[in-house]
């Protein structure tokens, strides 16, 4: 990589940035500062961008040239300027499913000229307003839902499995710690989210919601399983929470749920989320990179089976394997 000299204007680092889903609200001190920092930068023919197991030192957004992406050996699609690179690999970065450092190679194709905003400088705007940070929350869980699979966070706390509901404060709040949605928030987070947590019970065969009704709360089982309808995913069981992508992704649920057998589970309305993850940043920065993580882990998994069995007109690799290495075509 070799910096150049500033040959885009200071208008036009304004547009480029305001590609990026998290900056498209930023206000005017925000964009200065922004363009301000990013530095302009230049590819050779077969010079790697980003490394597998290096770390991601943050976004480049292409102003002119084709990048390829690989992983194990295999070219997983490609992508041409306007598009942008380690977006959801960097918000990623550390969560569980995402790869330690970049989780493949992206090699220019051609000379390449980019926009490279360092990482640090990107964890600096996503912390500093709630808005843009929800906002990019959102578009995050847009991309992992999907009408094939269901979308499922795990929880590790196994201690209430065996007791009888009502739990008690200190079980709830155990469940929602060890949970990968929620394992960077601090107590006091925590706390005031188990305390507005409800117990439910649905007997088997109820239908919990139905595709197409507004998706306002997540589950998390706890006792007994339910079956995702129609999404080829395994039954959701305890430990698991449902609905999250929908939730932040859109204002619909995309599959019917059904207990399997009966079912205890804690529900968390969207309201309440909201509020205390405004009140806790470290909550909400949390929530983002474990999606982040997830978006990696799926559509790596989709593309890389798309691109060693025979070919599907229904299935299009490219678009998956670009968001498992943060890459985007210009249109989304």
């Amino acid at each position: 990589m070799r910096e150049m000299w500033r040959s885009v204007s200071p208008r036009q680092r304004a547009l480029y940035l305001k590609t990026l889903p998290f900056a498209r609200d930023l206000g005017r001190r925000a964009i200065e500062m922004a363009t301000i920092q990013m530095e302009e930068c230049e590819f050779s023919e077969g010079e790697h961008l980003l490394t597998e197991g290096q770390p991601i030192p943050g976004i480049y957004i292409l102003t002119a040239g084709r990048v390829s992406l690989h992983q194990q050996d295999s070219e997983v699609g490609q992508i041409s300027a306007p598009g942008r690179v380690g977006l959801i690999g960097l918000l990623a970065a550390g969560r569980q499913g995402a790869a330690d450092g970049a989780p493949g190679d992206i090699v220019a194709e051609s000379s390449v000229e980019a926009l490279h905003l360092p990482a640090d400088l990107v964890d600096h705007m996503l912390t500093d307003n709630f808005e843009f940070l929800l906002g990019l929350t959102r578009w995050i869980a847009m991309q992992l839902r999907s009408p094939r699979q269901a979308c499922l966070f795990v929880s590790r706390c196994e201690d209430l499995q065996d007791l009888t509901p009502p739990f008690d404060l200190f079980s709830r709040t155990r469940w929602f710690a060890e949970s990968s949605l929620f394992d960077e928030a601090n107590l006091e987070a925590i706390l005031e989210l188990v305390r507005r947590v409800e117990t439910v019970r649905y007997a088997e065969g109820t239908t919990i919601w139905e595709a197409g009704e507004q998706s306002d709360e997540i589950l998390g089982v706890v006792q007994g399983h339910i079956d995702i309808v129609e999404s080829g995913s395994d039954p959701a069981g305890p430990g698991e929470f449902v609905g999250v992508a929908e939730v932040f992704g859109g204002d619909f649920h995309l599959h019917t749920a059904r207990a399997a057998e009966p079912v205890v589970g804690l529900t968390l309305e969207m309201g309440v989320l909201l509020e205390v993850m405004e009140d806790h940043s470290n909550m909400s920065l949390g929530l983002m990179r474990t999606l982040a993580a997830a978006g990696v882990e799926r559509r790596w998994a989709d593309s890389y089976n798309a691109q060693n069995s025979s070919r599907s007109p229904e299935v299009d690799p490219r678009p998956k394997a670009t968001l498992e290495f943060g890459a985007y075509d210009p249109v989304e």
